[in-house]
């Protein structure tokens, strides 16, 4: 699958030459469009390089597409995350993170699957957290949800691991992946990100 470099830093597009290994590469210093008209592509693009709002502005008219949106950022934090994904990017990382991290991140972008920081979920769901209401409904599809399944999204929504969850139902963790994947079925939602961002949006915790 090629991948678009959208980037004005000579530092960044060297750091991720070294990570790409048989693969097209196309380098692009705007975000005016795409760099290629190949799909379905994956498109990283270095937010350092541009504004908020010209990122913005690309994930809006990218994200139509089969495109596989990626967000490198020298500084990451959990607003930005939240921002970004809610844009449409399946990914979220440092821009100088480890190129066996970059191949990692490709992978799953290849599968339409996402990416994001692991140590940075705790930080997305408690900041998430503080933005919900306590005085909106439930969602008809939460409401769908067994009880056991709203309560492992609540678990997930406080930041906690698959394993915790685990310890504190007394169930195993296997149990506790096949609750998550009935959950994201449900509520239309792909990951632990996707899901927290339902939650803050319907007011739910």
């Amino acid at each position: 699958m090629t991948i678009c470099v959208y980037s004005r830093s000579n530092a960044f597009s060297q750091h991720i030459g070294l990570a790409v290994t048989g693969r097209p590469v196309v380098y692009q210093d705007t975000l005016l469009g795409p760099a290629s008209d190949a799909s379905p592509c994956i498109d990283i693009i270095h937010a350092s390089s541009f504004s908020p709002e010209a990122v913005a502005a690309f994930l809006k008219t990218a994200s139509s597409g089969d495109r596989r949106l990626a967000i490198a950022d020298d500084i990451p934090s959990a607003t930005a995350l939240l921002g970004y994904t809610q844009g449409g990017a399946l990914a979220y990382c440092n821009s100088y993170m480890a190129s066996d991290h970059f191949r990692q991140l490709f992978a799953l972008l290849d599968n339409g699957a996402s990416w994001y920081p692991p140590v940075m979920l705790t930080e997305i769901f408690n900041l998430a957290r503080k933005n919900m209401a306590s005085d909106q409904p439930l969602s008809p599809l939460f409401d769908a949800l067994t009880d056991r399944e709203r309560q492992v999204a609540l678990r997930v929504a406080e930041g906690k691991s698959n394993k915790e969850v685990a310890v504190d139902f007394n169930i195993t963790v296997r149990t506790v992946k096949a609750h998550l994947s009935n959950i994201y079925e449900k509520l239309q939602v792909k990951d632990r990100v996707a899901l927290l961002i339902y939650l803050q949006q319907n007011g739910i915790h």
